[in-house]
């Protein structure tokens, strides 16, 4: 089960959109840290990486 703080992820939505998730293991679940649109440095190496390990 994913958590989140949602003002936050309200103001993020706003000012972003969402395309990249940073979240962290809690004894309930995991829990939503940020959503945001990813930096192109971060968009590159994702698909780099998913290239390498997708083929």
């Amino acid at each position: 089960m994913l958590t989140w703080h949602e003002p936050k992820r309200k103001l993020n939505i706003k000012n972003t959109g969402l395309t990249s998730l940073v979240y962290t293991e809690r004894p309930r679940g995991a829990h939503v840290i940020s959503l945001r649109k990813a930096e192109k440095h971060e968009a590159r190496y994702y698909r780099q990486v998913a290239k390498e390990t997708l083929g």
